[in-house]
């Protein structure tokens, strides 16, 4: 399998879009292959292997509490998600509901030229036609989608919690939306500056990845999953784009950075990475829900 590289904006950062969740696992855990061969062993034993290298002395102890989880236990949460993560999104969703009602997005419309129905048509009548009755009907609205970016990015010393938030309030949210009788479409992030070393100051790579298309339904195991755990992060999403670059990877493997309005201004919704807290997580949920529910009046 090749690996695809980051290419050169007319901004001067780098960005890729992966197609996919699989790809991005893919690519992270292939083996013995990174664009730059020099990265490949570290990539490798580090965030793979999660042994000590020379650029790190990490205790396995202290390496499993940073990952969060070991590397056997990433790959089948990926297969088969519990549910302790769905159910504190839920926690958090319930929390936002007690002080906002959530309308079901239904509308009544009347439905002519029916051959049964509620009323006939006088006229229809006359003239004998069978489709004369007409009938007041309950049916889903057309959905408008509403596109939300996660920039997952988060700093070495931060703890699950700090990502935890910022995930499970993008799912809550798209769990609420789709109350409203939106359509939602979920990408997550990664962005960060010195991914190359000796990479120039203020450049950014920025990868993005689907993890929710607007036509498929919610799969709140895998969407809580993939944007609430430390553990996708630092063990699929580093690992992937680091295999990606071309150039030496930096001491540190980049660090965290907002996105750049250019890549926000492409969604309705971002949650970036300067939410870290469930109080902001929430508050935010409140102002997008409250926004966007346009039938409460």
């Amino acid at each position: 399998m090749s690996i695809p590289e980051f290419r050169t904006c007319s901004d001067g950062n780098r960005r890729i879009e992966i197609e996919s969740i699989s790809e991005l696992v893919d690519i992270a855990f292939q083996k013995g292959n990174a664009n730059c061969e020099a990265n490949t062993m570290r990539i490798d034993n580090y965030y793979i292997d999660r042994t000590k290298d020379s650029h790190g002395g990490h205790s396995a102890a202290g390496m499993k509490k940073w990952f969060n989880r070991t590397t056997e236990e990433l790959k089948q949460q990926l297969e088969d998600p519990d549910n302790d993560l769905v159910w504190r999104v839920e926690e958090l969703k319930q929390e936002i509901e007690t002080e906002i009602e959530i309308p079901a997005g239904k509308r009544r419309v009347v439905r002519r030229r029916l051959e049964f129905g509620d009323e006939f048509d006088e006229t229809a009548y006359v003239q004998r036609d069978p489709d004369g009755w007409s009938e007041v009907r309950t049916e889903a609205q057309q959905k408008k989608v509403i596109s939300i970016a996660v920039n997952s990015s988060v700093l070495g010393h931060r703890k699950p919690e700090a990502v935890y938030y910022r995930g499970a309030a993008a799912a809550a949210l798209a769990d609420l939306l789709n109350d409203l009788g939106y359509a939602v479409e979920i990408t997550s992030f990664r962005c960060v500056e010195h991914l190359e070393r000796r990479s120039s100051e203020g450049v950014l790579h920025i990868a993005k990845f689907p993890v929710k298309h607007a036509d498929a339904p919610l799969d709140i195991s895998l969407v809580s999953f993939v944007l609430s755990e430390i553990g996708f992060y630092r063990g699929v999403v580093m690992p992937a784009t680091a295999r990606m670059i071309t150039k030496t990877i930096g001491s540190g493997n980049g660090s965290t950075r907002l996105l750049p309005d250019e890549d926000k201004d492409n969604f309705d919704i971002v949650f970036d990475s300067d939410l870290t807290s469930k109080a902001a997580a929430v508050s935010k949920v409140k102002e997008y829900v409250k926004r966007y529910d346009t039938d409460k009046e």
